[in-house]
């Protein structure tokens, strides 16, 4: 339960008939966006806060290219096989 000034109640009856059972779900939905809203506001405070590093990763700074995973090559057909096509 919760009270709203004679304005917003008159707005919230045009928007969400509290006759239907749309003005329930018309709140929680509200509610779910003002929550998540405070929560992204509180990142991106803490972001500007402390922001990410402005410069890009080098590939290098994690391992030497001799180091680096390497695509497993295509394996190869014997000469002169073909597969066959498919009906």
């Amino acid at each position: 339960m919760i009270q709203l000034d004679d304005a917003t109640a008159a707005q919230l009856e045009k928007v969400a008939p509290g006759s239907s059972r749309k003005r329930s779900e018309f709140l929680r939905g509200v509610i779910a966006r003002a929550l998540h809203e405070t929560l992204e506001h509180g990142t991106r405070k803490a972001y500007e806060k402390w922001p990410d590093e402005t410069r890009a990763v080098e590939p290098g700074d994690w391992a030497d290219e001799a180091d680096a995973v390497q695509p497993p090559s295509k394996p190869r057909r014997a000469p002169g096989r073909r597969s066959k096509a498919r009906t």
